[in-house]
């Protein structure tokens, strides 16, 4: 199996092994986990999931109202103003050293004697 066919079978496993894919598409996973190992495999350990979710209890009444409730509070909430944190300033501050470190010449050799050339003195 080449790498894409592996891929795009994994991405639809969850819908394949929930029964929640067109004939054509659960034909061609189908075909897919009978010929790769892999994917086989994987398959089978999604394979009890939709049981388990079929026995899970149900969700409150109300639960879904609170959760978008809370969620639309949150959105119009005001952002918290941005502060730079003490690291961010550490840093900030070494950058700035590096900086101007660069920029600062260091000793010169402009007034030093030259050294005496081809013997003499």
């Amino acid at each position: 199996m080449n790498f894409f066919s592996c891929w795009r079978t994994r991405v639809l496993l969850d819908l394949f092994v929930d029964d929640r894919l067109d004939e054509a598409q659960a034909g061609r996973i189908a075909e897919h986990i009978a010929a790769c190992a892999p994917c086989r495999a994987e398959a089978d350990e999604l394979a009890p999931l939709p049981s388990l979710k079929d026995a899970a209890p149900p969700v409150p009444a109300g639960l879904m109202e609170s959760i978008l409730k809370k969620h639309a509070e949150e959105a119009e909430a005001p952002a918290p103003a941005w502060r730079p944190s003490p690291a961010f300033a550490a840093a900030a501050a070494a950058a700035a050293l590096l900086l101007l470190a660069q920029g600062v010449p260091g000793p010169t050799t402009r007034g030093a004697p030259k050294p005496p050339v081809g013997g003499q003195r």
